[in-house]
């Protein structure tokens, strides 16, 4: 009678050592699951940061003249004249970027979509070259995968200053069911 007893004890210490056990590796396994969406957030947070100051550095390069905009096929230097590409602008102007590895320079080029999650401002990720760009433009590898970013350039007139541009990068991604969208504002004057 006494190892009946012990074994029937024995089969519920074991029992409560495994709920024990269970517990522990569910709150292990829940705290792995959401370190790694934190991580995956903030690596797309990076990458957004990065898309923008790259936006940036873009197009004050092509405001120097080591680039060009492009309307309608046709390419043109930042020019502040009045009567210039600027002057015949409707306001805002929405473009899309990329990086022309052909000329090795930065094309901003007119879209005129007001929706920046129209799928001509998504961009696409070429692992090869660890670079975001758009297919079939400015030799980016055609078979690049499209990203979870889009990006838009808006470019408007800076009221106040004659040769003035209110520059607006905005970014949008999703991420699970989560939208995100990040804007960096700069003012382009001539030098």
């Amino acid at each position: 009678m006494k190892q009946r007893k012990q074994s029937g004890q024995m089969i519920i210490e074991a029992l409560v050592a495994m709920g024990i056990i269970s517990v522990a590796l569910v709150a292990i396994l829940s705290l792995s699951l959401q370190s790694i969406r934190v991580q995956l957030s903030n690596r797309q947070w990076t990458q957004a940061d990065q898309l923008q100051q790259e936006s940036l550095e873009a197009i004050r390069q092509i405001r120097d003249g080591i680039g060009k905009i492009k309307i309608d096929e046709a390419l043109y230097d930042w020019d502040w004249d009045a009567d210039g590409i600027w002057g015949d602008l409707e306001e805002p102007s929405f473009f899309r970027m990329y990086y022309d590895r052909n000329h090795n320079y930065w094309i901003l080029e007119m879209v005129n979509l007001t929706d920046p999650k129209h799928s001509d401002y998504q961009l696409y990720y070429d692992s090869s070259t660890n670079s975001f760009g758009y297919p079939n433009r400015g030799s980016f590898a055609s078979n690049a995968k499209p990203s979870s970013f889009y990006r838009q350039i808006v470019i408007t007139h800076r009221p106040g200053i004659t040769h003035g541009k209110n520059v607006i990068c905005l970014l949008n991604w999703k991420q699970g069911d989560l939208e995100h969208e990040a804007q960096i504002n700069t003012i382009l004057t001539q030098w």
